[in-house]
């Protein structure tokens, strides 16, 4: 494996980390489905803003 396959792993396991632990902070937030969402997205656009500049 290269450098690049290896840090794409990292990055994957990430994802699937903070992304996956979303519906147990959901549950337990115990907010309204539409506003739960409203905050994910508000949280994420940020981070798929700055990363597809830097990446693409």
């Amino acid at each position: 494996m290269n450098k690049n396959s290896i840090r794409g792993l990292i990055q994957m396991f990430i994802v699937t980390l903070i992304w996956g632990s979303v519906p147990i902070v959901g549950v337990m937030s115990a907010l309204p489905s539409a506003v739960f969402v409203f905050f994910r997205v508000l949280f994420a656009l940020p981070f798929m803003f700055y990363f597809s500049l830097v990446y693409f």
